[in-house]
């Protein structure tokens, strides 16, 4: 099978959520203002401008927010709170939320994931300078399978593959996503400043 072409996930931050769909996401999030848009130019706009969020079918039980804005919930800084308040936020709405980013040039990289109102786990690094902003809740399995989980997390050096097997553990890899497996090939634009 072949994934389609374009897909995001590199130089990319996005949210996951389980169990609902893109309706319902503008509906919750207040999002009025949103267009449908074909997935390839949706794509395209994602990674021209830094602005625009991509709200994008149902892909099994996952819908996502994908977007550069996205980074701007603290991502680039040395405090993720207010990345931690809105992803719980969300999940006392939708359940379950995850949040992924990467950026090649810095390598920062992050995942999250809060479920019914709470982060279980809280993970970011910005490998520029070597450090890591966030390491709170308890290490998953997911992560346990990586060869550098006997080492203490203060020596982790996570690449930006390692996002993607993490999104792809928990929820589903971007980069693999391919064209049979959402039922609808409409993404909604917008942007969406409330975040």
């Amino acid at each position: 099978m072949v994934a389609w072409t374009p897909n995001f996930g590199y130089k990319m931050a996005w949210l996951a959520i389980r169990n609902t769909t893109p309706q319902d996401i503008i509906q919750k999030l207040y999002l009025p203002d949103m267009q449908t848009i074909n997935w390839d130019v949706a794509m395209d706009r994602i990674y021209e401008k830094d602005d625009p969020i991509i709200i994008t079918p149902r892909i099994h039980t996952w819908c996502f927010v994908v977007g550069r804005y996205l980074y701007d919930l603290g991502s680039y800084s040395d405090d993720l709170t207010k990345l931690k308040n809105r992803i719980v936020e969300f999940s006392n709405v939708f359940e379950e939320v995850q949040a992924f980013a990467t950026h090649r040039v810095s390598e920062y990289h992050h995942w999250l994931r809060a479920k019914n109102g709470k982060v279980d786990r809280c993970f970011a690094y910005v490998g520029e300078s070597g450090r890591i902003l966030c390491n709170e809740g308890e290490i998953t399995d997911e992560e346990k399978q990586f060869p550098w989980d006997k080492l203490e997390t203060f020596q982790w050096f996570p690449k930006e593959q390692d996002v993607m097997i993490i999104a792809g553990k928990w929820s589903i890899n971007p980069t693999l996503i391919q064209s049979k497996d959402p039922s609808d090939k409409l993404c909604y634009i917008g942007t969406i400043p409330s975040l």
